[in-house]
C-alpha cells in the first residue's frame, strides 16, 4: 500500500530497510500515526517519541525486539527454548519472494557445505532459497516468512517450506567427521549430522506444525513398519506432511527425517 503522507513515506522507507512489513506491525496503513505511537510505546528498547513516526531508531528497536521470533504470515511466534534469529536481524540474509503460498509441507534438506554463510551464497548464486537453516550448534536462522514461496523443492515449491540442515553429508569432503556406511546414501558413506541438529529439528518441526494449521505432523514417507523410506518415496506427488528431499529429489534429508520421527514417536529421548 502506497503511503499518502510524508510521514507514511518515511515510515515505509525505514521499515522496508529493516525487513518490517505492515502485517508484522499489525497496521493497515503506513499513514497510521496513532498506530505507530502505540507500537513505540510498547518497545522497551525505544525510550524517545518522535511525533509518533517510525523513524530509523524505532524501526531498529522493533527489529531488536522481535528478531528471535518465528515469522509466520507476518505474525511473530515465540518458539520457546529454540535459539532462533530471524531476518529482522541485519546479519541474517533474507531470500526475497515474489509470491506467497499456504504451506502444507516441510521439506528437510542437507546443505552439503562447510558453513552456513557458504550455504547462503550458493543458494543465492543458484537463485534458490530456504526458509530456515539449522546450524551445527543447533541454533536456527530464519531467512523468509514461512508463507513466502521460495525455489528449493521443484514441483513442491507451491506447497513447501524449506528447512536446511547444516551437514556436509559426504565423507570425502570431511573425512574427520563421524560417518556411517549407508546403502541409501549417495556414494554409500554418510556423514552424521551433529547431535545439536538432531535435538533441534524435532522441536522446530513441532513448533511449525502447531503454528501452521495446514501442515500436519505426519510423515509423507512413512512405512507400515513405523520407519520412513530412506530414498525415493513410492508416491512422490505433493501432499501434506513432513518430507525428506530424498523422497522426490536429491539424496539428502532422509536420515534426519527418520530421527525426527523416532523422537516424535517416543522411540528415543530428545
Amino acid at each position: 500500500m502506497k503511503p499518502e503522507t510524508v510521514a507514511g513515506q518515511k515510515a515505509k522507507l525505514y521499515c522496508t530497510a529493516a525487513n518490517i512489513s505492515l502485517p508484522m506491525l499489525g497496521l493497515s496503513s503506513w499513514d497510521d500515526r496513532n498506530g505507530f505511537k502505540d507500537i513505540q510505546a510498547e518497545l522497551d528498547e525505544y525510550t524517545g517519541m518522535i511525533d509518533g513516526l517510525f523513524y530509523s531508531k524505532s524501526a531498529r528497536a522493533f527489529a531488536e525486539h522481535y528478531q528471535h521470533h518465528l515469522i509466520v504470515d507476518g505474525q511473530f511466534v515465540d518458539v520457546g527454548d529454540i535459539e532462533l534469529v530471524n531476518y529482522l536481524n541485519g546479519q541474517c540474509h533474507r531470500f526475497k519472494a515474489k509470491r506467497r503460498i499456504e504451506p502444507t509441507e516441510i521439506v528437510v534438506h542437507e546443505s552439503v557445505t562447510s558453513g552456513w554463510e557458504r550455504t547462503v551464497r550458493i543458494l543465492t548464486r543458484r537463485h534458490l532459497g530456504v526458509h530456515l537453516i539449522v546450524h551445527e550448534d543447533g541454533t536456527v536462522t530464519q531467512h523468509a516468512d514461512l508463507y513466502d514461496r521460495l525455489p528449493h523443492a521443484g514441483g513442491h515449491n507451491a506447497y513447501a517450506l524449506g528447512l536446511e540442515c547444516q551437514n556436509i553429508y559426504y565423507h570425502h569432503l570431511a573425512p574427520e567427521k563421524a560417518w556411517i556406511p549407508a546403502r541409501w546414501a549417495h556414494k554409500r558413506k554418510y556423514v552424521l549430522p551433529t547431535d545439536a541438529i538432531l535435538m533441534t529439528v524435532p522441536k522446530l518441526i513441532t513448533a511449525i506444525c502447531e503454528t501452521v494449521p495446514t501442515i500436519p505432523l505426519e510423515f509423507a514417507g512413512a512405512k507400515e513398519d513405523g520407519t520412513v523410506y530412506m530414498s525415493r518415496y513410492p508416491d512422490r506427488k505433493p501432499r501434506p506432511g513432513i518430507w525428506a528431499h530424498s523422497g522426490f529429489g536429491h539424496a539428502d534429508g532422509s536420515y534426519i527425517v527418520s530421527k525426527v520421527k523416532e523422537v516424535l514417536d517416543g522411540k528415543v529421548d530428545n
